[in-house]
């Protein structure tokens, strides 16, 4: 697994050339994966927006009168704060210009750059020197993340490592214990976010092979949610339905099954589970 680490700016329109010197003086600190509104033609704005607000590592929110005065910034910061104190992302408010803020105002618990408390424009012929303070700020902010991260991520690895070991071994109830846990760290992170829907499947293999129907069921369906056009996920909530004797419910997963198998040995293996099944109904 790789480390990487997103950075989102959110900013007022009026302060794009300031935004745009920060994202210079970043990029010339070897911090590249910066997201600041770049969007392909016919991109939708605000899909896009929030796909990359939610994998962001870092929300550099830059402060100043009309970024408090617009309502989408306000919407941005208060999303922003709410993923901060979740642990899900680390929000720093850049003093880009004057801003009268009130002193119980959340963004004052939070560590401002520049680390004096001094707007960036009042650096005035100084504008370089504290751009590069910024940089160096956040440069230490991501090794920081990275090592984070890192930590994370072999915890994880460790977790799958464990299920599987202790799958061979037919401890059933500890491979699901182990599942639950990388479970919930692919919730708590998002650039753990893809394993899920493998994840819920394992989770409802387990409780499958602990004969826990109704929870298999459930766990199946998170992962469907999370991947609609697998089949193999569809499969395996046909195959539940059918230990639960309900075999309408049944007989559409199979048929959504079948909607997303390209493979045909896998379809004709699903023709032959789909049969059975619709004889028991039509009874």
């Amino acid at each position: 697994m790789g480390v990487d680490v997103k950075i989102f700016l959110s900013y007022a329109d009026e302060d794009e050339e300031s935004m745009e010197k920060l994202k210079k003086s970043l990029e010339t600190g070897n911090i590249n994966d910066i997201w600041s509104r770049d969007m392909l033609a016919g991109e939708d704005r605000e899909r896009k927006t929030a796909d990359e607000f939610n994998k962001a590592d870092i929300i550099l929110v830059l402060i100043s009168q009309d970024f408090c005065s617009d309502q989408r910034c306000k919407e941005e910061m208060e999303h922003a704060l709410a993923r901060s104190s979740v642990g899900k992302a680390r929000t720093i408010p850049i003093y880009l210009r004057p801003t009268p803020l009130d002193k119980d105002h959340p963004l004052h618990k939070l560590q401002w750059l520049p680390s004096n408390e001094a707007s960036v424009t009042t650096w005035e012929d100084k504008e370089d020197a504290v751009y590069y303070q910024i940089t160096k700020k956040i440069q230490r902010t991501i090794e920081y993340i990275i090592l984070e991260k890192k930590a994370i991520k072999e915890k994880y690895a460790q977790y799958i490592c464990d299920a599987e070991r202790l799958f061979m071994e037919e401890k059933h109830q500890e491979v699901l214990e182990m599942y639950k846990k990388a479970i919930r760290l692919a919730n708590n992170y998002s650039y753990l976010g893809d394993h899920l829907p493998s994840l819920y499947k394992k989770e409802g293999d387990s409780f499958r092979e602990l004969n826990r129907l109704e929870e298999a069921l459930t766990a199946y369906e998170k992962a469907v949610q999370l991947e609609p056009k697998n089949g193999e996920l569809y499969e395996c909530i046909g195959d539940v339905l059918v230990d639960l004797n309900r075999f309408e419910r049944a007989l559409k997963a199979y048929n959504s099954s079948m909607e997303c198998t390209d493979d045909v040995d896998r379809y004709m293996s699903i023709l032959v589970k789909r049969a059975p099944t619709l004889r028991k109904l039509q009874r």
